[in-house]
């Protein structure tokens, strides 16, 4: 999820880097939303979103975005077309970049041979206990 506080910043796209560093732009966006009026994708994963109200001097245009990505990504790029201009700063402001990930853990090899191997130890047992009298 990535929180963009700047009310010009109106259109952005993200691109993200694999295991060999070349760069594939997002298309698929799992989530889009805003605090301005309207946000959207198109299909080259440019993101455009509306205007916070004129006369709003301090207000922030908060976007959440979230898209999904390989376990191999190294890093993501925030693009800003050329074409937007930022105020006289010549800066915008990114307030915070969140990110999580979901690990599914596969047990190895060693670990179903220790599952069964104890498995064969515990029938040994319980057939060794029923011949004792």
């Amino acid at each position: 999820m990535v929180n963009i506080a700047y009310g010009d910043l109106n259109q952005f796209s993200f691109q993200i880097a694999g295991e060999d560093g070349s760069f594939a732009t997002v298309i698929n966006y799992d989530s889009l939303s805003s605090s301005v009026p309207s946000i959207s994708s198109d299909d080259s994963g440019l993101i455009t979103a509306t205007n916070i109200a004129t006369g709003a001097a301090d207000a922030q245009a908060v976007h959440s975005i979230t898209f999904s990505t390989p376990h191999t990504t190294r890093s993501i790029k925030l693009l800003i077309p050329a074409k937007e201009v930022p105020d006289n700063t010549g800066f915008y402001y990114i307030n915070e970049i969140e990110t999580s990930a979901l690990a599914i853990s596969v047990p190895e090899p060693s670990s179903y041979a220790l599952i069964l191997g104890l498995t064969g130890v515990y029938l040994i047992y319980l057939r060794i206990s029923k011949r004792k009298p």
